[in-house]
């Protein structure tokens, strides 16, 4: 087997450019040259066929598993998006690949079946899986990209004329008679809902910050207990609106290696929420150490959540509330796995709910 599999990396070696074209040809044929050229066809496919010659010589000496390849079948796959292919072509590039590679040993008198040709085969999947991920993370991206230039050109838009609006009501408002009450409770009205409309517009922005990409971790010592002594302060008026009280039972003394701000976003979501599903009742906030990380929680005595929606209320876009968007808990879960831990939910209905998340220490 090895003196075969030699033999095969050196053809790849030799007949780069008889391959390249070969499997060029067909492709063209295949996708009927959609969106295609031949420098966009065969720029990394040359360096592609040098990788599997490398990666054959390399994986003759190991098993499978240990294949390596470098940026080969990863340019191919993220080229294939900006060039208009869709997936299905990419799986059949790789077809074809295969078919030029077997006719091209059979030519030189090599045999590639038995373990040689499952050889061949595990490396060119190795590699195609390298080009789908790529194709498919290049795909978002693209996706993402396009998303935020039409959410930026939407918040300028919008922004332009809202802004005035603010601002014209506060200077009708000024100016005003105080006799003239009805005329002021109705500026009240447009200048209040306006803002609203502003705070539901930056809400937008941040969510979409934290879904769209991989939030930044900047880990630095912090005290939890500080963090939601802040929050508290802040949505006491809410708390005191529905009668609910909240208690902080974190250790002042215990310290994470954390994004402080990302840690005080993870709070706000989960305390907010249990406040708004407890009225008239308790929310507790705590801290308990396990093993090598510490696990957060935010326990309420609120209505809890049906038993076929656990599964789901990390998802974006669930809820069950009227005011909000679902997003809430996705960007929770987004930036805990952020930084290494994972999330979860206890709850029973009518018995409330106590939601966790764990940071490694």
């Amino acid at each position: 087997m090895e003196k075969n599999v030699i033999r095969i990396a050196e053809l790849l070696e030799t007949q780069t450019d008889s391959i390249v074209d070969t499997w060029k040809q067909e492709v063209a044929k295949k996708t009927k040259g959609k969106h295609l050229d031949e420098a966009a066809l065969t720029d990394s496919m040359a360096e592609l066929v040098r990788e599997l010659s490398e990666t054959l010589r390399a994986g003759n000496e190991g098993p499978t598993k240990d294949y390596k390849f470098h940026q080969g079948p990863i340019e191919h796959g993220a080229q294939r998006v900006r060039v208009g292919f869709d997936i299905e072509e990419v799986v059949t590039e790789y077809n074809i690949l295969r078919d030029v590679l077997q006719d091209q040993a059979e030519g030189a008198g090599l045999d590639l079946t038995g373990d040689v040709g499952h050889m061949i085969n595990d490396v060119l999947n190795a590699a195609m899986r390298l080009s789908i991920r790529a194709y498919v993370k290049e795909r978002n991206a693209e996706a993402s990209g396009l998303r935020q230039e039409r959410l930026s050109f939407m918040m300028h838009d919008l922004k332009t004329p809202l802004s005035a609006i603010i601002s014209a009501s506060q200077i009708l408002e000024s100016s005003i008679h105080p006799e003239r009450k009805e005329n002021s409770e109705i500026l009240q009205i447009i200048r209040r809902n306006a803002d609203r409309m502003n705070g539901l517009l930056m809400r937008v922005v941040r969510e979409e910050k934290y879904l769209a990409t991989e939030p930044p971790v900047e880990r630095r010592k912090v005290q939890p207990a500080q963090i939601v002594d802040s929050l508290l302060a802040d949505i006491r008026p809410l708390s005191n609106r529905v009668q609910t009280t909240v208690r902080n039972e974190v250790d002042p003394k215990l310290v994470l290696h954390a994004d402080p701000g990302l840690l005080a976003e993870v709070f706000q979501n989960l305390i907010s929420n249990a406040i708004e599903f407890t009225r008239q009742g308790e929310v507790v906030i705590g801290a308990d150490v396990r093993d090598h990380s510490v696990e957060c929680w935010v326990k309420d005595s609120g209505k809890g959540i049906e038993a076929d929606r656990i599964e789901r209320v990390f998802h974006k876009f669930e809820t069950d509330s009227s005011e909000g968007h679902g997003l809430g808990l996705a960007i929770v879960k987004k930036i805990v796995e952020a930084h290494g831990g994972k999330v979860g939910v206890q709850s029973e209905q009518g018995k409330g709910a106590r939601f966790y998340f764990t940071i490694p220490m």
